[in-house]
This record gives C-alpha cells, sequence and structure tokens, in this order.
C-alpha cells in the first residue's frame, strides 16, 4: 500500500466507528436528527474508503464516482438535515427531508451515471478532478450543496448555542459538542474546496482533522456534566460506609438512580446504604 493512503484508512476506520457509535445511539433512541446523521457519516466512511481505495490501489471511474457521490456531495446534505430537525418543527423537517431524498436520489444517480466530459477515462495513482470530469451542471449541484449544508451546519450551531446561554453545565456542554462538529465540518469542506481547485495537498489530512472533530464533538455534545464525578463521589461513599443524618439526602447529584426521564432521582435516608437492614 503506498504511503498516501495511510490518512485516508485512518480518516476511515474513525468515521466508521463514529456511524457505528451513532447507529447505536439512533436504535436506543430512534431521534430523526441522529438518523440523519448516521446517514451523513455512513457517507463519509464510504467517501473515505473510496479516497483510501484510489490512493492505495490507483484509481478507476467506479471508485471515484463513489468518492464523488459519497463524500463530496451526500455528507454535508445530511449533516444539516440532522441540523434542522434539532432546530425547526418535525412537519417541516420531514417535509424538507423528502426533497431532500429526491434530490440526492436524482443527483446521485446522474453523478453516477453521466459520461465523463470528453469521455476521459479515469485511471492511474493521481487524484483525478470533478472539475476535469462532470459536466457544469452537476458541478454547480455539488457546489451548492456543500456551500448550502456548510452554511446549516455552522449557523445552526451559532443559534442553538445563543439559545442555550445561561441555561446550565448540560446545554453548554451540547453547544461546545457541536461547535466542535460544525468546526470538522468547515475543515472538511475546505479541504474539498482546495481540491477542487487541482491542490490535493493536505487533502486527506483535512478528512482525517475533519472526523477527528466531529467525533470529538459528539462525544462531547452526548456527555452528561459531572455524571463521573457524582459516581464516584457514589462508590466512595459506600466503600467507606458513609451515614447519613435522618431526612438528609446522601447525593444530590448521583447519577446512577436517575429516573425514567433521566433526571437524578435523589437517594434518601431509607434508600442508602448505611439504613439497608435496619429494618
Amino acid at each position: 500500500m503506498r504511503s498516501d493512503a495511510w490518512l485516508p484508512l485512518i480518516a476511515t476506520v474513525i468515521s466508521l466507528e463514529f456511524t457505528m457509535a451513532l447507529w447505536r445511539r439512533w436504535r436506543q433512541s430512534r431521534r430523526s436528527y441522529l438518523r440523519s446523521w448516521l446517514i451523513s457519516f455512513a457517507f463519509y466512511t464510504a467517501g473515505t474508503a473510496a479516497l483510501w481505495y484510489g490512493a492505495a490501489f490507483g484509481w478507476d471511474s467506479a471508485t471515484f464516482r463513489v468518492f464523488y457521490v459519497c463524500g463530496a456531495f451526500l455528507t454535508t446534505l445530511w449533516l444539516a438535515q440532522g441540523e434542522l430537525e434539532l432546530l425547526i418543527r418535525p412537519k417541516v423537517a420531514r417535509i424538507i427531508g423528502f426533497f431532500l431524498t429526491l434530490t440526492s436520489a436524482i443527483v446521485g444517480f446522474f453523478i453516477l451515471a453521466v459520461p465523463f466530459v470528453g469521455d476521459s477515462v479515469v485511471a492511474g495513482s493521481a487524484m483525478p478532478h470533478g472539475k476535469d470530469l462532470f459536466p457544469v451542471p452537476i458541478r454547480v449541484a455539488i457546489m451548492l450543496a456543500n456551500i448550502l449544508g456548510t452554511v446549516v451546519v455552522v449557523g445552526g450551531t451559532l443559534w442553538s448555542g445563543w439559545q442555550s446561554r445561561g441555561r446550565g453545565a448540560a446545554a453548554a456542554s451540547r453547544f461546545r459538542g457541536t461547535l466542535l462538529i460544525a468546526a470538522g465540518v468547515s475543515f472538511a469542506a475546505a479541504g474539498g474546496a482546495v481540491t477542487y481547485f487541482g491542490e490535493e495537498a493536505g487533502f486527506a489530512l483535512s478528512l482525517t482533522i475533519g472526523i477527528v472533530l466531529m467525533y470529538f464533538g459528539f462525544v462531547v455534545a452526548s456527555r452528561r456534566p459531572g455524571a463521573h464525578r457524582a459516581a464516584k463521589r457514589r462508590r466512595r461513599d459506600n466503600e467507606r460506609g458513609t451515614t447519613v443524618e435522618p431526612g438528609r439526602l446522601l447525593d444530590r447529584d448521583v447519577d446512577i438512580d436517575a429516573d425514567a426521564s433521566g433526571q437524578p432521582a435523589p437517594a434518601t435516608l431509607a434508600q442508602s446504604p448505611a439504613y439497608a437492614g435496619r429494618g
């Protein structure tokens, strides 16, 4: 395998792990924005995998078309759809999702099937460029999709941050996470734009940094602030056999006893280990 294929391989592995994490989260909650992000990063994984294959074993028409339709066209659009599902009414989001699905199918079909300009043939180790192979309407559609998707993701993130100000640590954590996701999207989009104009140096690096930022942002946004510290305190108190005064809460921040709504359930004296067995 050629040396310049390692970065696309790393990006593919990280993206695949991210996609599986989204799959697990979506199966638990069935939330629409997680489904759209799952679709987006499944496309991102396919795009980086095609980039890795082309860099490692040489490019052909099928590999380049998969890279272009998945990585250059569909990823940002579906990420933007997920952002919209966090911000707007569900009915409006479903309507937009319907038209997005239709657009994805139509434009994706043309990217996969349209003849290259001048019946060009893709072959060799050098990465091809869409501006040399696809007709103008397809290039314009892809450019508009990426601009619109990036604006929605970045703008939606900033708007969410403004709305969540002063709403506590959990809201602040979500904002920091989505800000990292937006930074990752911008990083990957900037790399794609540079490649479009014929500069491929650093493109794989930008995709790798982009997916790392997005994955880390997802982890930060999903984390409940202080949960790990509360769990440590609970274990420490149990190990020490901590007793409490009658009627006093054992630990107001204990996350282990969370109820079905996800909110911590205060542990009263009757629920505490120190009281157990006193009957």
